[in-house]
């Protein structure tokens, strides 16, 4: 077992791979009427010695048994708007980012979240926490307009979404224009990247993948982008 891996099972040797991860939580919806932007989706990273969600330490690689499937879940982007949310877990084994907070609205509050939502512009409100190792809180709100999220842009009318497969939040609405037009945009959903040992090979159910079993100098990785409750499994 190499120094430092988390141990997740029993067997070693063959029997087993060390996983490095990237874990990406779904953003959180804007906020409607000069609301705050839908912070981002929590960050987990092992892979080298870069760093975790809100420049914390790179987390340990985790030693998985072959031929165990393991759970994975794809969060989705928080919906934007007048009934916003916010972003939902994405899951890898044992691995959990949150989900971003929602952005507060002209009358709501942020939410908490991997990164948490920003407030809005009416009553200069404070953005909502983010989770430690995850993603930072949200900003506040003033005069200026709605306060940002973890990735959360305001706009003029309709806040812009959060970008798919990046966790991103989604932008705040603008002020109001009498018309009911100023809604937040949707947060983007969560990934999952997996780099392990070319000797490895990785076969998935019930997930979308970008890559799967891609090469990479003298590793393999695999892109998971979509998917519910599907697993992964390495033979």
């Amino acid at each position: 077992m190499p120094l430092g891996a988390a141990r997740f099972g029993f067997a070693g040797g063959d029997t087993s791979v060390e996983v490095q991860y990237l874990v990406i939580a779904g953003g959180g919806g804007g906020g409607h009427d000069a609301g705050g932007g839908g912070g981002a989706g929590g960050y987990r990273n092992s892979y080298a010695s870069e760093t975790s969600g809100r420049n914390s330490s790179t987390e340990t690689p985790l030693i998985l048994d072959k031929g165990i499937a393991y759970t994975v879940t794809i969060g989705g982007g928080g919906v934007g708007g007048y009934s916003n949310g916010s972003g939902s877990n994405t899951v890898f084994a044992t691995v959990t980012s949150i989900g971003g907070g929602k952005g507060s609205g002209y009358n709501s509050s942020p939410g908490v979240g991997g990164s948490g939502g920003g407030g809005n512009e009416y009553s200069d409100q404070n953005g909502a926490a983010g989770t430690a190792n995850q993603g930072f809180g949200g900003g506040k709100g003033n005069d200026e307009g709605g306060g940002g999220g973890g990735n959360g842009t305001p706009h003029d009318v309709t806040g812009y979404p959060g970008t798919a497969n990046t966790g991103g939040g989604g932008g705040g609405g603008g002020s109001y224009d009498g018309v009911g037009n100023a809604g937040g945009g949707n947060g983007g959903k969560g990934v999952v990247i997996l780099r392990y040992p070319a000797s490895a090979t990785a076969s998935t159910s019930g997930l979308t993948t970008s890559v799967l079993n891609g090469t990479v100098g003298s590793e393999k990785y695999t892109v998971i982008t979509g998917g519910t409750s599907g697993t992964i499994t390495w033979s």
